[in-house]
């Protein structure tokens, strides 16, 4: 999604013309659109049957209703104990026996590790090339799949599922994002130091706040310089659109504050 917008413009009329800009807020979580599609799951966090709305694959991603999920196939064949997150061949090819988990799943610790007896998909963390693996070598590798952590996972991602749940990309935005999207985000929100680059609000204390957004519709690369890196509220500028909840408002509020004070 390209922003054609200019920020530092626009906030300058807001404050000529004490105006304000209403955000739209989802004030109540428990009647979000994501605790909506939460339903669909039971309480450990599975989805054991795929009925009608198959997963989509976003930038190589597993997506179910525009949320994240994780795939453990149910094949008396497979004991693997793979956690598939991305469109590797293996998933894709037996989608049917699929069961779907939330980061809440029983699978995960509450840490975020996988309990014992999983491992991370090695063909999916080579799509993503997460934490590099795609090019490491055998014994970083093996740090990898050790290593391996959801909660590190999405403090990357959850700024993006927010804007597939808030419906602000195209489609065809969607569909040409590369399937190493995961490991763009790493990189790019690495670089920028999850700073802001309008308000230099540091969001690294609230990563889902941090987004990044290509400054060339449907140009996804490694390059710094090809994104705009941008908290939430400077997102809601050029798009309202945007699912904020209160607690975000709260948190960069006082960041801001802060960082006027220093």
């Amino acid at each position: 999604m390209e922003i054609k917008v200019n920020f530092n413009s626009l906030q300058n009329a807001l404050n000529q013309t004490g105006a304000t800009l209403k955000y739209r807020f989802s004030l109540s979580k428990s009647n979000s659109i994501f605790s909506k599609v939460l339903n669909d799951f039971d309480k450990a966090g599975s989805l054991q049957i795929i009925t009608n709305t198959p997963p989509n694959f976003y930038g190589g991603l597993l997506v179910y209703k525009n949320i994240f999920v994780y795939a453990l196939l149910n094949n008396e064949n497979d004991n693997s104990g793979n956690i598939h997150f991305s469109s590797c061949d293996i998933l894709k090819n037996n989608l049917s026996q699929a069961s779907l988990h939330l980061s809440t799943s029983d699978l995960f610790k509450e840490s975020g590790e996988l309990q014992k007896g999983y491992k991370p998909c090695e063909s999916c963390l080579q799509i993503t090339n997460w934490n590099n693996f795609s090019f490491a070598e055998d014994w970083a590798k093996r740090i990898v799949i050790r290593q391996f952590n959801i909660k590190h996972i999405h403090d990357h991602i959850i700024s993006f599922q927010k804007e597939l749940l808030s419906k602000i990309h195209s489609e065809e935005t969607l569909l040409s994002i590369p399937n190493n999207f995961l490991r763009i985000l790493e990189i790019i929100k690495a670089k920028k130091k999850w700073n802001c680059q309008i308000c230099k609000v540091d969001t690294s204390g609230y990563k889902q706040t941090f987004h990044i957004m290509p400054t060339t519709d449907h140009k996804y690369t490694e390059n710094e310089g090809d994104y705009y890196g941008l908290c939430v509220l400077c997102l809601k500028k050029a798009n309202n659109y945007i699912i904020t909840y209160p607690e975000e408002l709260e948190y960069l509020n006082k960041s801001r504050l802060n960082r006027k004070d220093h």
